[in-house]
């Protein structure tokens, strides 16, 4: 679990690897059952916050407990297929996942009574009765840091206003602004809106937040990337940002590129970043016969005219640059690299070829080119003797 967290005075910007653990590591909620699609909006658009109205003299060993007591009430009582808040916060600063799907995405869940608030927004839930008492300073931090990584991630605002499901809300809005309800509470809710309560203290921890990807994003515009399906986020050595148009992609100590259509169906074939491209290390750009877009560790190409792209990797990759890559002999690439194990020879008619010597079989890579088609032969190494 979470230590407490640090006075208000030293709150630090998000960072895109700050996001909640899952429920499965907290340890909070329990599995649920499969809830009707769609699963997730394509997009967040605020926060509503909530309490629980249960006890305020819990200890901080009962929070789990209280979070699997809440989701069974959910469950059976509402008849709802899981918990119907997409985080819980106890008054001790630990943060737990609600319904299950993912915690960097628009999980629909239950918590508003409004569909579209409920599919679009990230309904968070104080732990306890902040109708009989004003929320605890390690609450308040945990709260800034679980709305300001949601929002900040997102690229959204902590103030202003928008309009869904029949209603104009704030960025940040407490239960009641979607439905009449005492909901988040009387003390609750007063804290959302007063000087250096939730509102202020969110846009001030989000003054500064800045990366590679934002920067990106900014200069591309949001109608060109497409609404955020899941916000920037820290991942195995870079970033990553999921929009409905593009990726947005940056390694850790590089800048920001964005890869989109046939590139991408074909990046994500490849295994994405983790994959044997990496990370992208140019944007896609025309070249002789086509469209290219380097990575770390190969080429993507797209030939004029097709919708499928195909991508180089390892020693045929290297070979093809070498060789004057799409203004070479070769011209683009019509099919990806493949590797293989060569095969042993096959039998000659007048009997079977003589026996290999023990140890593994060599690797041949291949790939077409509009022009011939490439291999390239990788013995191994040879076995060292005892």
């Amino acid at each position: 679990m979470r230590s407490r967290p640090p006075p208000a005075s030293t709150d630090l910007p998000p960072t895109p690897r700050s996001r909640p653990s899952s429920r499965a590591a907290d340890g909070g909620a329990s599995g649920g059952t499969k809830c009707d699609t769609p699963i997730a909006g394509d997009r967040t658009r605020g926060v509503v916050v909530h309490h629980t109205a249960g006890s305020n003299t819990y200890s901080k060993a009962d929070s789990k407990a209280i979070v699997r007591s809440t989701q069974a009430y959910h469950m059976k009582a509402r008849k709802w297929c899981d918990i119907g808040y997409n985080f819980l916060v106890d008054k001790y600063g630990q943060i737990f996942e609600g319904r299950a799907g993912g915690t960097d995405r628009a999980v629909r869940a239950a918590h508003s009574g409004n569909l579209a608030v409920n599919t679009y927004t990230m309904g968070v839930s104080m732990m306890g009765n902040y109708d009989v008492t004003k929320p605890s300073a390690a609450l308040k931090t945990a709260m800034v840091k679980l709305v300001g990584w949601r929002l900040g991630t997102n690229y959204l605002p902590a103030k202003g206003t928008y309009t869904l499901g029949g209603k104009t809300l704030n960025m940040i809005a407490g239960h009641r602004n979607v439905i009449s309800t005492a909901c988040p509470g009387k003390y609750g809710y007063a804290w959302l809106s007063e000087k250096g309560g939730l509102r202020d203290r969110t846009e001030d921890y989000l003054a500064n937040y800045s990366t590679p990807i934002k920067d990106l994003w900014r200069s591309l515009g949001s109608s060109k990337v497409g609404a955020i399906y899941a916000g920037e986020a820290k991942t195995s050595g870079g970033g990553r940002l999921r929009a409905k148009s593009m990726e947005l992609l940056s390694a850790s100590t590089g800048k920001a590129y964005s890869v989109s259509g046939a590139v991408l169906t074909e990046y994500n074939r490849m295994g994405s970043r983790s994959g044997d491209l990496g990370y992208p290390r140019t944007d896609a750009s025309a070249v002789t016969g086509g469209t290219r877009q380097v990575f770390q560790k190969g080429r993507i190409y797209l030939a004029k005219g097709k919708s499928k792209a195909y991508s180089l990797t390892g020693a045929i990759n290297t070979l093809y640059v070498k060789l004057g890559a799409s203004t070479g002999a070769l011209g683009v690439p019509t099919s990806s690299t493949t590797v293989s194990q060569a095969s042993p020879r096959s039998p000659s008619r007048r009997g079977t070829s003589p026996p290999r010597a023990a140890g593994p079989l060599p690797t041949a890579a291949m790939a077409k080119f509009s022009r011939t088609r490439l291999h390239r032969l990788r013995r191994p190494s040879p076995r060292r003797r005892a």
